[in-house]
């Protein structure tokens, strides 16, 4: 049977110290996602911005960064953040 809540030792100046952090298992495997999926989405080499950025280029004036990156990184990982937070809060 699962344990309620997850302790993490963490070893600060050679003292063991142990953190409850009270989430149960659905939300550490959907906080552990959403980390995926941000890690995923955030990279400059991700499927998700270099799509957009090869079909954009054809006139050579368009910029990876600024034009791909950014406005990925606003419109998805930020309310990607939030949602999985708010659900791991939820979910408990």
């Amino acid at each position: 049977m699962l344990n309620k809540f997850i302790y993490i030792k963490i070893i600060i100046n050679c003292k063991k110290t142990n953190i409850k952090i009270g989430f149960g298992p659905q939300a550490i495997i959907l906080l552990i996602s959403v980390a995926g999926a941000l890690g995923d989405a955030g990279s400059p080499a991700s499927d998700s911005t270099l799509g957009p950025t090869s079909g954009l280029n054809a006139d050579g004036q368009h910029d990876h960064i600024w034009d791909t990156c950014v406005p990925t990184f606003i419109a998805f990982n930020i309310p990607l953040l939030i949602g999985g937070v708010i659900g791991a809060l939820i979910l408990g």
